[in-house]
């Protein structure tokens, strides 16, 4: 049995570690596990295995333990091994003099490393682990040059060496993976940019952590089949009310596409009925791409909804089930108001997702003000992000996890945090990421659908932390396969929403709740 979302950190994974010891367990009987199940990953990815000839490079601490284990277990699947040490301690010396004589064992020395990587057809890298450091240093780093352009499948154990598992941070020289296999839970680092880059395909393996312990992680990997268990069910007797109605508040003179993009998003997404409130002229923008929209105009000021509409906007929630705010709806002083009086209304309707040109007229010092009466979810990107929490945006790259915890735990709605390997965070502490990349998405309003798919799932009743992760998958997965058809400078943000229902399809298909 794998455990296929859990994430955790290098002190977590320590803790996790000591809770099965003081259950029966011991690091000897976890390090076995872990090799076998690595082994059995190597087996199922490589074929044949018999007769293919290995590499496992082995530091001193227990990656190098794991090392062993899976050298010994790939030999005995026919393969042949070969073991190059960097620098052994006494532990992992007992277990390589362990090992049967089929299994070559050399010491690292200039240019060996070179000359074993350049024959062989897999190589499995067991040098650092989550305890390794950078910058590396020799004799890691001297190997880790030696086989930087060898072409065999490289596969790591737990993390890449050389990068940092708690903050995705690399060294230049950081072992490039095809296949990362973790021992456990996947390691924080390899999720975040740019130690995800390194990782390849992620497989998780359970080494036999108690599962309640595990469940105790805030932190989740989002996959299809995690989100196959959120996403709203169509009942034979449904109807276009039983799916929710979605309200959205978009566009303006200079950006009236926003408004079309975020419907169609939360159309495409299974909303039962979806409004759109605006100007005139994009309201007739969104007429022209598509007749299943919904209208409600609302009074203009120089280009722009007019802040006199924000009474309006309250009094249309009450006929919502969610409510979208902030595509392309121009950064004005009217705006902003509109933005502060539906945030601090207590007579909002609906749940609210404050997104773009919404999310540019706050600040953190608005949450002191805010009605909590409805869930909020807040959707900025890194740029976005750090003007809220006035800080540089460097910073809020660095350290993408803290800020959207810390803004979630500040507005006491969710946060989805935007970019590569997007971060959903809610105020309790949970936080879930996307851990495939889509490049195709950086397009311009691209964000604007997003926005209406996570809309789209509020009104269907989903909760706002589930809506947002649901919202994000399905984004990401549009990506993914509008990148494999039209190139990943092809897609345009009109494309995403057409893709949406193949995703959904196939996820309920393919990751059935009940499967």
């Amino acid at each position: 049995m794998t455990h296929p979302n859990h994430i955790c950190t290098t002190d977590e994974m320590r803790k996790l570690e000591q809770s099965a010891i003081s259950g029966g367990s011991s690091q000897q009987r976890l390090m076995q596990k872990a090799g076998e199940e690595v082994s059995r990953e190597i087996v199922a990815s490589y074929h044949p295995i018999i007769g293919a000839r290995v590499l496992v490079l082995i530091g001193s601490g227990n990656n190098g333990g794991d090392g062993a284990v899976i050298a010994n277990q790939l030999s005995q699947a026919g393969a042949q091994v070969s073991i190059l040490i960097a620098k052994p301690k006494r532990k992992v010396s007992d277990l390589i003099d362990e090992l049967p004589a089929s299994i070559q064992i050399i010491t690292h020395s200039p240019g060996t490393a070179r000359h074993l990587a350049k024959e062989a057809d897999v190589i499995v890298d067991c040098l650092l682990g989550i305890g390794g450091t950078i910058p590396i240093r020799d004799p890691i780093r001297a190997i880790l040059k030696e086989i930087s352009t060898a072409k065999a499948l490289r596969i790591s154990c737990d993390v890449p060496s050389g990068l940092d598992a708690n903050t995705g941070k690399v060294d230049p020289i950081t072992f490039k993976a095809d296949i990362t296999i973790s021992t456990g839970p996947l390691k924080l680092g390899s999720l975040l940019y740019p130690g995800r880059q390194y990782c390849g395909k992620l497989i998780q393996t359970d080494i036999g952590i108690p599962k309640n312990h595990l469940d105790e992680l805030p932190g989740r990997q989002i996959t299809s089949r995690s989100v196959a268990k959120i996403l709203p069910e169509r009942t034979l007797d449904g109807h276009k009310g039983s799916y929710g109605r979605t309200l959205v508040i978009a566009g303006s003179r200079n950006f009236p596409g926003a408004a079309a993009l975020t419907c169609l998003g939360a159309l495409r997404s299974g909303a039962g009925y979806t409004k759109l409130a605006s100007i005139e002229s994009v309201v007739c923008t969104a007429a022209s791409h598509s007749p299943d929209i919904i209208f409600e105009f609302l009074p203009e000021f120089n280009g722009t909804i007019s802040a006199n509409s924000a009474k309006d906007i309250i009094q249309l929630s009450d006929l919502a089930d969610s409510l979208i705010v902030g595509p392309g709806l121009g950064n004005t002083e009217d705006i902003n108001l509109i933005v502060k009086r539906l945030l601090q209304s207590c007579n909002m309707g609906c749940p609210i997702v404050l997104d773009a040109d919404g999310l540019s007229s706050i600040d953190k010092s608005l949450f002191d003000s805010i009605n909590r009466n409805q869930p909020l979810i807040l959707t900025p990107h890194p740029g976005e992000m750090a003007k809220i929490m006035g800080v540089d945006l460097r910073t809020v790259s660095d350290n993408r996890l803290h800020f959207a915890c810390s803004l979630a735990n500040t507005s006491e709605g969710v946060t989805v945090l935007k970019g590569a390997g997007t971060i959903v965070a809610d105020p309790s502490g949970r936080y879930s990421i996307v851990s495939e990349p889509s490049p195709a998405l950086a397009v311009a309003g691209s964000g604007d659908v997003l926005s209406g798919i996570i809309g789209a799932m509020l009104a269907q009743q989903v909760s706002p932390f589930e809506a947002a992760i649901a919202g994000v998958h399905l984004h990401v997965k549009c990506g993914i396969e509008l990148g494999k058809n039209l190139g990943l400078s092809g897609v345009i943000a009109s494309d995403i929403p057409t893709q949406i229902p193949h995703i959904v399809k196939s996820i309920s298909i393919n990751h059935s709740a009940t499967s």
